[in-house]
C-alpha cells in the first residue's frame, strides 16, 4: 500500500472507532442500512489494516455498500445435527444419547467434516446457533477449546470462520475452598462442567462486541464443517434472524421514572464466589487491601479474583444472584485495575444470557486503585435494570474490540516498516550489517522513489493511532506507548534515509518496539471484589481505601512479619525440611499443597517449601552457613559450582540413585555429573524445535527441511519472496555435535574447540548470517506471525507464545524436529542441547535421607503428571510444565502429532559438561562470534584465540581445585560423560530417515 493510501486509511481510523463503541446494528428497515452502521463508521482502515478482502471487517462493509439487510425477527431455521447429508470417515461420527438430547451426533474425532443441507426464506443477514456439548473422551488433551471450521456453499464466509472456537465450561471445586491445618485457604481444583452450551458463533479472538452475521440467499444451501481441534457432540445448528440490542437512551426516561417508589434493597456478590467461567485460568486471588471483603490478615484468603489471569481474550465469569422483588436495579462492580496505566480495560455485561443495552457491549474499567460504583451510561447516568423477583446471572466477558483500530493500525504500520527494510536491502545488496559501507551515498531516495511518502503515511497512521488512544482512555497513556519516540526517529530517516541503510539496527527496534504496543493493547488484566445489585434508592458501601485505612494496614502488615504470617512469608515448621523454591508464588504454593496432600500422608516427613526469589541468597547463605535441606528450579550451571566446593551430596551415593536416573533423558544428566559424582536430578528441561507455516511453505513449493543442506537449497526461494530463516544466532551446539566434535577432551582438562570439526561448526554457523543473509537480531515469534519468517528453529516458549497469544494461526502451523547432518550410514543426526534446571541436596542438612525421599517423591512419574497438569489448568498453557521426566512429558496435555515430532528431537537430547572454568567457554565463545559475524574477522582466527584464552583459564581453575599441581603436572583427571548414540527411550513418528 503507498504512502497515500496509508494516509487516507489513516484518517479513517477514528471513524473505524465507531464500530467499537458498542453501537449495535439496527434491525431491518430502521434507517435503511440493511442492518448495518453507517459507511463511515467502518472507513477503509478495517479493510487495510485487518488483514484483507475477506475479513469479517471487510464482508461487512461490503454487505453494508451493497444494502443487505438483517432478516425478518422471527426466522429460526434449525438443522439437527444427527442429519448430516455427507460425512468423512476420519470425522468418527456417530449418534448417541447424550444428557436429555436423544439423538445427538458424536464427533469422536479432530479431524474430517460433515456435511448439511438447509433452505432458508428470506435473502438477508443471519446468525447461527450452535448447540454443543464438551465430550469426556478420557484423553489428556480433552481440556482445550474445540474447534471446527465452517463453510457455506464451499466457500469460507470470511476468514474468521475458519476456527469457529467453541468454550468449555468450568467451575472451583470445592468451594468455599478448603483451609489446611493453619486456616489458609487451600485453592480449589478447576472441574469441567459438563452440560449442553448454546452459544452465538462469534469470533475467536473477540474482536467484535456482538456475534458474527452471514450473509445467505433465499433457497438452498450447503454448510460444511470440517474438525480442527478436539473431539464435541452437537444437537443442532439454528440460522436465526439478529437479535436487536437497544440503547439505554430507549428506555432510560421511563425506567427512572418507575424506579423512584421502590425501596432500598441490596445484593452483595462475592466476586471470587464464580458460579461458572469460560477458562480454568479465570481464578481466585488474594488481596491484602483493607477495602477487600473478607479482610486477609495472617491467612491466606482468596477474597477476589482475576488479575492478569482474566486479561486474555474472550475469556468470562458468571455469578448468580437474587433479588427480592420486581423492579429496577444497578449493577456496582468495585475493582483494580493498575496492571496497564493510562489504559481502560473493557468488558461486555450480559444478564440472563442477554446483553440488554448498547452500552454494556463495552464498559471501562479506568486505572487506578480499587474503586466502584454503577455501570452508567453515555451520559454518566446509572443504567438502571428491569428484574424479577428471583434468581438472575450476570456474566462479564473480556472484550478487546475497543482497542481494535489502534491494533490493526499499528500492526500495519509494523508491515510497512518491514517492506520498508526489505526495500532498502534490495537497494543497497548488503543483507549483513557489518557489510554496509557507512561512508557511501545510497541514494535511497532514487532508488525507493515513493520512500518519503510512504514513511509520511506510516506517521501520519501513528499518530492518528495516538489521537485515538488518547480519546479512548483519557489525556494520557501509559509510557510504553511511544508513539512520539517512533514518530521523531522515522522523521530523522525520512530527512536523511541513508541512515536507514546505515542503521538497520535501529530501525528494526522500532518495529519491536510498536509490535510491543500491539501485545500490551491485548491484554485486558482485571480485579474484582464485589458486585453490588441495588435499587437506586439504596446507598452503597464504600469501595475505596481511605488514606487513614491504608496507613493501618500497612502498619498491620508490617507488624505481621514480626509472626507467622503465612499469607507473605510461607511455613516455618520447625520438625520439617526445608525446600527453597526459586520460581513464583503460584509454584511454591502448588507444590506445598502437593506435599500436603500426598508427601507428608505418604512418609510421615513434613515439609516446608519457601520461595526463593533470587539464586543469589544461595550463595549468600553458603558463605553464612544458612542453607535449605533441598533447593528446586536450580540452573544448570548452579550445581556443579556448589559441587566443587564440596556443597551438595553426591546423589549416586544412595542405593536407588541408578533406577531413579531411568526417568530422565542421558542427555539430560550430563551437566549434572562432576569428577565421579551427580549432583542434582533435572525438573525441567528446555529445547528447541522447527517451527513452519503449514499455509506458507506449499505455495512457495519448497518442503520442511530435514538436513542443514536442506536449508540452504531453500534460502534462496525464501529471500526472492522478502522471506527468511530463522537461526538462533549464537548456538553452536548442534553444528557442533551433528559433525561428532565436543566441548572439551575426554579428560576435560581442555578445550575441544580446536579439533576439526569445531572449526568447520563454527564457520558453517557464522556463514548463515555472514555469506547467506540471515538475521541475526529478530523477534521470531512476530516474524512468524506475519509470514516474513516461515521457517525456523525456536524454542518451546514459542510453542506455547503461538498457541496462546497467535489463535488467528491455529491450524496454519507445525512443528518438526531441527535439521541435522546425514553421516556415514545416511542417518539424519539431529543432535541438539537445551536448557535444565533441577534439585539438589545440600550436604550440611541433617536429614540427608529425608532430603532424597522428597527429591525422588518430587521428580516421579505420578508426581510430576498431577504438577503438570493442575499448574497449566490452574495458570493457562502458558504454564506448560516442561518436565523431565519422560513418562510424565508424554502425559502432559500435547497433542499427538506434536507429541510425536518433540519425542523425537529429544531422541537426540545432549548438555554441555562441566568443568572448572566452564564459564570461559562461553564467554570466549561469544566473543570469537562477535568478531567473526559484526567484525568481519576470519572465523578460524576468532575461534583459535577464544580457544587459547579458553584454555588458560581452565587451566587456572584446574590448579585451583586440585587437577594440576603447581609444576603444572596432572595430578587426577575429570571423566566428562560423553554420549555417542541417541536416547533408546522413544520409537514413533518423525523418524530420522531421510
Amino acid at each position: 500500500m503507498n504512502g497515500k493510501r496509508l494516509w487516507k486509511a489513516a484518517l479513517a481510523l477514528l471513524l473505524v472507532a465507531g464500530f467499537a463503541t458498542g453501537e449495535a446494528m439496527p434491525a431491518s428497515g430502521e434507517d435503511g442500512s440493511a442492518g448495518l452502521s453507517a459507511e463511515e463508521r467502518y472507513g477503509e482502515a478495517f479493510l487495510y489494516y485487518g488483514g484483507g478482502p475477506n475479513t469479517y471487517a471487510a464482508k461487512l462493509r461490503d454487505w453494508q455498500k451493497q444494502g443487505y439487510r438483517d432478516v425478518s425477527p422471527g426466522i429460526a431455521v434449525t438443522i439437527p445435527a444427527a442429519d448430516y447429508a455427507a460425512a468423512s470417515q476420519e470425522a468418527a461420527l456417530s449418534t448417541a444419547a447424550i444428557d436429555g438430547v436423544s439423538r445427538a451426533l458424536r464427533w469422536d474425532s479432530d479431524s474430517g467434516y460433515a456435511e448439511y443441507r438447509f433452505t432458508v426464506p428470506e435473502s438477508g443477514l443471519y446468525q447461527l446457533n450452535v448447540s454443543y456439548y464438551p465430550l469426556a473422551t478420557g484423553d489428556t488433551d480433552n481440556r482445550s477449546d474445540m474447534i471446527r471450521s465452517l463453510t457455506i456453499d464451499g466457500a469460507l464466509p470470511f476468514d474468521e470462520a475458519r476456527l469457529i472456537t467453541m468454550k468449555r465450561l468450568w467451575e472451583d471445586d470445592p468451594y468455599p475452598p478448603l483451609k489446611d491445618e493453619y486456616g489458609n485457604e487451600i485453592r480449589p481444583k478447576q472441574e469441567q462442567i459438563r452440560k449442553w452450551i448454546q452459544w452465538d458463533v462469534s469470533d475467536y479472538m473477540n474482536d467484535y462486541p456482538e456475534p458474527h452475521r452471514f450473509y445467505l440467499e433465499k433457497g438452498d444451501h450447503v454448510l460444511r464443517l470440517e474438525g480442527v481441534q478436539e473431539t464435541v457432540a452437537f444437537d443442532r445448528f439454528v440460522f436465526k434472524s439478529p437479535e436487536r440490542i437497544p440503547g439505554y437512551s430507549e428506555v432510560k426516561e421511563r425506567y427512572e421514572r418507575e424506579a423512584q417508589e421502590q425501596q432500598p434493597s441490596l445484593t452483595m456478590i462475592e466476586a471470587e464466589r464464580m458460579e461458572r467461567k469460560s477458562d480454568p485460568v479465570v481464578q481466585i486471588a488474594m488481596s491484602t487491601s483493607s477495602i477487600v471483603s473478607p479482610e486477609a490478615k495472617s491467612t491466606v484468603v482468596y477474597n477476589t479474583m482475576g488479575g492478569w489471569k482474566w486479561g486474555r481474550r474472550g475469556a468470562w465469569a458468571e455469578w448468580i444472584f437474587t433479588v427480592p422483588a420486581d423492579g429496577y436495579y444497578r449493577v456496582s462492580p468495585a475493582y483494580e485495575q493498575k496492571f496497564v496505566r493510562g489504559r481502560n480495560v473493557y468488558r461486555t455485561v450480559s444478564i440472563d444470557g442477554v446483553v440488554p443495552y448498547r452500552e454494556l457491549l463495552e464498559v471501562p474499567f479506568k486505572y487506578g486503585d480499587w474503586q466502584g460504583g454503577p455501570l452508567v451510561d453515555g451520559d454518566g447516568d446509572p443504567i438502571l435494570f428491569k428484574l424479577s423477583a428471583g434468581e438472575h446471572t450476570l456474566r462479564m466477558r473480556v472484550n478487546v474490540s475497543p482497542q481494535r483500530p489502534a491494533i490493526d493500525a499499528i500492526e500495519a504500520s509494523v508491515r510497512q516498516l518491514r517492506a520498508i527494510g526489505d526495500d532498502v536491502r534490495m537497494a543497497t545488496g548488503v543483507a549483513n550489517e557489518s557489510l554496509i559501507d557507512k561512508g557511501m551515498n545510497w541514494r535511497l531516495n532514487e532508488s525507493i522513489p515513493d520512500l518519503g511518502d510512504r514513511l509520511d503515511g506510516i506517521m501520519t497512521a501513528l499518530r492518528q493511532t495516538r489521537d485515538y488512544l488518547l480519546e479512548r482512555n483519557g489525556d494520557k497513556l501509559e509510557s510504553g506507548y511511544s508513539f512520539t519516540s517512533v514518530i521523531r526517529d522515522l522523521q530523522s530517516f525520512k530527512q536523511d534515509p541513508n541512515r536507514l541503510a546505515n542503521n538497520p539496527q535501529r530501525f528494526g527496534s522500532l518495529q519491536e518496539q510498536l509490535s510491543g504496543m500491539v501485545t500490551s493493547l491485548i491484554e485486558q488484566p482485571l480485579y474484582l471484589d464485589r458486585i453490588a445489585i441495588s435499587t437506586p434508592q439504596q446507598k452503597l458501601p464504600s469501595f475505596r481505601e481511605t488514606w487513614w485505612n491504608g496507613i493501618k494496614n500497612s502498619v498491620s502488615r508490617f507488624l505481621l512479619t514480626f509472626t507467622d504470617n503465612f499469607a507473605e512469608q510461607g511455613r516455618k515448621d520447625k520438625d520439617a525440611i526445608n525446600v527453597w523454591v526459586q520460581r513464583g508464588r503460584d509454584y511454591v504454593n502448588l507444590i506445598q499443597e502437593m506435599v500436603d496432600q500426598d508427601f507428608t500422608p505418604q512418609t510421615g516427613i513434613k515439609v516446608n517449601v519457601n520461595l526463593m526469589p533470587n539464586p543469589q541468597i544461595l550463595i549468600l547463605g553458603n558463605a553464612a552457613g544458612i542453607q535449605p535441606d533441598v533447593a528446586l528450579g536450580i540452573g544448570e550451571g548452579t550445581p556443579i559450582d556448589f559441587a566443587m566446593r564440596n556443597a551438595l551430596v553426591n546423589l549416586n551415593g544412595f542405593p536407588d540413585y541408578a533406577q531413579t536416573a531411568k526417568r530422565f533423558l542421558p542427555g539430560a544428566l550430563v551437566p549434572f555429573h562432576y569428577d565421579g559424582g551427580d549432583y542434582a536430578l533435572p525438573e525441567v528441561q528446555s529445547f528447541n524445535m522447527m517451527f513452519y507455516r503449514k499455509d506458507i511453505l506449499p505455495k512457495l513449493n519448497v518442503s520442511v527441511p530435514q538436513t542443514w543442506d536442506d536449508v540452504y537449497a531453500m534460502l534462496p526461494t525464501l529471500q526472492q519472496n522478502r522471506m527468511n530463516f530463522y537461526l538462533p544466532p549464537e548456538d553452536l551446539l548442534p553444528f557442533l555435535y551433528q559433525r561428532g566434535g565436543e566441548y572439551y577432551s575426554p579428560d576435560g582438562l581442555k578445550s575441544g574447540l580446536d579439533s576439526p570439526e569445531a572449526f568447520d561448526a563454527f564457520r558453517q554457523l557464522t556463514d548463515y548470517f555472514v555469506v547467506y543473509g540471515l538475521d541475526r537480531q529478530a523477534n521470531f515469534y512476530q516474524h512468524f506471525r506475519y509470514g516474513t519468517m516461515p521457517v525456523g528453529i525456536a524454542d518451546l516458549n514459542t510453542y506455547l507464545l503461538l498457541t496462546v497469544a497467535a489463535p488467528e494461526l491455529t491450524g496454519q502451523w507445525g512443528i518438526a524436529p531441527i535439521p541435522g547432518t546425514l553421516n556415514s550410514k545416511g542417518e539424519i543426526v539431529r543432535w541438539a542441547g537445551g536448557g535444565l534446571q533441577s534439585g539438589v541436596l545440600f550436604r550440611s542438612s541433617e536429614r540427608q535421607a529425608d532430603g532424597w525421599e522428597f527429591l525422588k517423591w518430587w521428580t516421579s512419574d505420578s508426581v510430576q503428571t498431577q504438577f503438570g497438569v493442575d499448574l497449566e489448568t490452574i495458570n493457562g498453557l502458558e504454564y506448560r510444565w516442561n518436565t523431565a521426566n519422560m513418562n510424565a512429558f508424554r502425559k502432559q496435555m500435547w497433542p499427538k502429532d506434536d507429541l510425536a515430532q518433540i519425542l523425537e528431537q529429544l531422541r537426540w537430547y545432549k548438555d554441555v559438561p562441566r568443568v572448572p572454568g566452564e564459564y570461559f567457554t562461553d564467554r570466549q565463545y561469544k566473543f570469537a562470534w562477535n568478531k567473526t559475524v559484526v567484525d568481519g574477522a576470519s572465523s578460524r582466527d576468532a575461534l583459535e584465540t577464544a580457544v587459547f584464552e579458553i584454555n588458560k583459564e581452565l587451566f587456572r581453575k584446574q590448579r585451583e581445585f586440585g587437577f594440576i599441581d603447581e609444576q603444572g603436572r596432572v595430578v587426577r583427571k575429570l571423566d566428562v560423560p560423553m554420549l555417542s548414540k541417541p536416547w533408546d527411550g522413544y520409537t514413533g513418528g518423525g523418524g530420522s530417515k531421510p
